[in-house]
């Protein structure tokens, strides 16, 4: 909600280092630059969410928190995209490096397809994603 940003803007302004990310249906409290702000920030996010009944949870990651729609996520993506041409009748491929990619590696496994994190499956190299994405798209094509 709009009035969450205010908040949250209005809040970090007095704390160096912690900025608000805005994002198309939530936002993300940084503090990577801040540490010492964790707790100071993961309390912002706890009362701007309150106590769930929004709708919105607080995703934890690295040196930041994120405020996002349960039901609005990267699984609620692929499952959207999976029902519409020319994605409709294939197996999904998820590729992706971050915590918010965890539901859309999900979505992609439940409908048989493939979810896959650049660190674990990829060596953490993007080189290595790329090569990947060239060889499984001339074999996608030749069948």
């Amino acid at each position: 909600p709009p009035e969450w940003r205010k908040r949250a803007e209005e809040a970090v302004a007095a704390w160096p280092g912690v900025w608000v990310e805005n994002k198309s249906c939530g936002l993300a409290l940084h503090y990577r630059q801040a540490p010492g702000r964790k707790e100071a920030v993961q309390t912002l996010a706890q009362n701007l969410v309150g106590d769930g009944r929004t709708g919105f949870e607080i995703l934890p990651a690295h040196m930041v928190l994120e405020i996002r729609h349960r039901d609005l996520n990267k699984g609620s993506a692929v499952r959207r995209f999976m029902t519409l041409p020319p994605f409709c009748g294939r197996l999904p491929v998820f590729v992706g490096d971050d915590v918010t990619d965890e539901d859309g590696f999900a979505a992609a496994r439940a409908m048989g397809g493939l979810g896959l994190h650049v660190a674990s499956d990829f060596g953490g190299s993007t080189e290595n994603v790329r090569r990947w994405l060239t060889e499984f798209g001339s074999l996608a094509v030749e069948h």
